[in-house]
């Protein structure tokens, strides 16, 4: 751990010399607190003497002792006690505000007996990897939520549970199940005081037991199906690591999820089980169980029941006649089928709010770009959009980002168009069902024209759809020039997309003449065919709105005039 010298600037100085602050990687300083004078004492399982002398070592210099120098000039300069503090010390501002013993109410969250681990900050790390946004968030009502100013990320949630959402009985992580664990202690003999509370009861006592919280996780299964996979006990690499990626399969009633990658799943802590933990929400108490969990519970309870004494005499009679009922397949399928969600249903609630965003039922033209930042396809996006708003006023436009979810739209975007983020709402829903997706939003928007602009979703949608959207749109696209990567080569357009759906497109604009002449040559385009490649280098200009527009209102003249295809 690496620890600097520094000023404290905005902060009381301390009188003994400058202070020594620590460095990252302490997550937060404990600064802010009052004073050990004027506010509630440090408790002694929060204090940590042999930190505090290394990391603040002038006070050997004044011959007094850590707790002295902490109490009289380092808790007012932002000195930590402990590094298990500066976990704790939003915490303990947050429950500051309705107690007035917010540090003492914390540590006794903890265990008897296990309160010294306080002060260490493993323990508040290990209880930061087990936090779950996404399922605390959906146990706190809507006013609670709107204190936040917007999603509940790792930290805010830690915090938010520490300082109330554990008192209140809420649960924070999905892998910990409050009912199972109880369940499990008993049978490994172990008690656990009423009045504790289950999940830093695991974290303290229960983790060192290896006992694992959760019906969706079997030690011995994952073990057997993982080889790769190290240490004594493989539930924290499945809590770290697992939950996040789809090739990790926990137990043998199946991985819990439909199998899609989410490239964020693992830096916003979102296990990719969660989807199915949080269907019927509303039917279940969260803080105690799940719709998955509930099912899980049910199919393991019947593979229980068939190791009965009753049951095997049953199936011993059963193996007499067929010996093969005695395997271990058949009788899984017989009794231990997982709880299941249709793949399309998540789709179709994303459809559902995806429409509710939109807020209408009709748009002249649509443009699909990859994202709405500033960005060559952007700009010829809006290039377009100004063309077509010149000579169209009356018409409405709309532009889809696609692709990137969660990107900021660009400055010149404003007033041009409405600009819907479209790949917030397909993010978790596999490829195939994305383009269902986004076939659902241009055939209920009505379009007359779609133009697709380095979308690669809106390639994909044309490649599937282009024939039928025909019948009722016009389809056109942008193509940029050729660029030449290391090695030489020339890349660009979405050549096998471009093949597939160029029968179907009424026009295609292209930058530069080099590629307009070498698609003629390669597809050997007959006059009419290359009459619908136009070559016009689109941009946004500087001026007015009306002069931003000038240069694309000729070229979208040129788009106009070409006939429509049908089919």
């Amino acid at each position: 751990m690496k620890w600097t010298k520094r000023s404290t600037h905005g902060r009381p100085g301390d009188p003994s010399g400058p202070a020594l602050t620590p460095a990252p990687p302490l997550p937060r300083p404990f600064g802010g607190i009052p004073a050990e004078a004027g506010g509630e004492p440090v408790p002694d399982e929060l204090f940590d003497g042999r930190f505090y002398r290394k990391h603040y070592p002038q006070i050997v210099d004044l011959g007094v002792s850590p707790r002295e120098h902490f109490a009289r000039t380092g808790r007012a300069a932002g000195h930590a006690p402990s590094a298990g503090a500066t976990y704790l010390a939003d915490a303990i501002r947050s429950r500051a505000r309705t107690s007035q013993t917010p540090m003492a109410d914390l540590l006794t969250l903890l265990p008897v007996g296990q309160r010294d681990r306080a002060r260490d900050a493993g323990l508040w790390e290990r209880l930061r990897s087990c936090v779950h946004p996404d399922l605390y968030a959906a146990q706190l009502d809507l006013e609670t939520r709107g204190t936040f100013g917007g999603p509940l990320d790792v930290d805010a949630a830690t915090t938010h549970f520490l300082a109330h959402g554990a008192r209140a009985g809420l649960r924070v992580s999905a892998l910990f199940n409050p009912g199972w664990y109880a369940a499990q202690l008993a049978v490994r003999g172990i008690t656990m005081d009423p009045d504790a509370v289950p999940m830093f009861h695991w974290l303290t006592v229960g983790w060192n037991e290896q006992i694992v919280p959760t019906p969706l996780f079997d030690e011995a299964y994952y073990r057997d199906r993982h080889a790769g996979v190290r240490g004594a006990w493989a539930f924290p690499h499945y809590l770290a690591t697992g939950c996040y990626q789809a090739r990790f399969r926990p137990s043998p009633l199946g991985p819990h999820h439909s199998g899609e990658e989410d490239p964020t799943a693992r830096q916003e802590q979102r296990p990719l089980l969660l989807r199915e933990m949080l269907h019927r929400s509303d039917e279940y108490d969260l803080s105690r169980t799940s719709w998955l969990e509930e099912g899980c519970r049910a199919a393991l309870s019947k593979l229980d029941r068939l190791g009965s004494p009753t049951m095997r005499t049953m199936i011993d009679k059963a193996a007499a006649l067929e010996p093969l009922v005695t395997s271990s397949t058949p009788l899984r399928r017989a009794a231990g089928w997982p709880p299941r969600r249709h793949h399309r249903l998540h789709p179709v609630e994303q459809m559902e709010r995806l429409r509710h965003a939109l807020g209408r039922t009709h748009v002249d033209t649509l443009l699909l770009v990859p994202d709405a930042a500033d960005s060559p396809a952007v700009r010829a996006a809006a290039a377009l959009a100004g063309g077509f708003a010149a000579l169209q006023p009356a018409a409405s436009l709309m532009v889809l980002a696609t692709d990137n979810p969660g990107v900021e739209p660009a400055a010149f975007l404003e007033g041009t168009a409405c600009v819907v983020d479209v790949a917030s709402y397909a993010a978790g829903i596999g490829a195939e069902l994305r383009t269902d997706l986004l076939l659902d939003v241009v055939r209920g928007l009505g379009a007359d024209r779609v133009v697709t602009v380095e979308s690669r979703l809106g390639w994909e949608l044309f490649t599937s759809y282009a024939r039928q959207l025909a019948a009722r749109a016009s389809l056109g696209a942008y193509l940029f020039g050729y660029v030449h990567d290391e090695a030489g080569n020339r890349t660009g357009f979405p050549a096998g997309a471009f093949e597939d759906c160029f029968a179907h497109l009424d026009w295609v604009v292209v930058d530069s003449p080099e590629l307009r002449g070498d698609l003629v040559d390669r597809y050997v385009m007959s006059d009419a065919s290359a009459r619908r490649l136009v070559h016009a280098p689109l941009r946004v200009g500087e001026a007015t709105t009306d002069g931003r527009w000038a240069a694309s209102a000729d070229t979208v003249t040129t788009l106009l005039d070409l006939p429509r295809r049908r089919g």
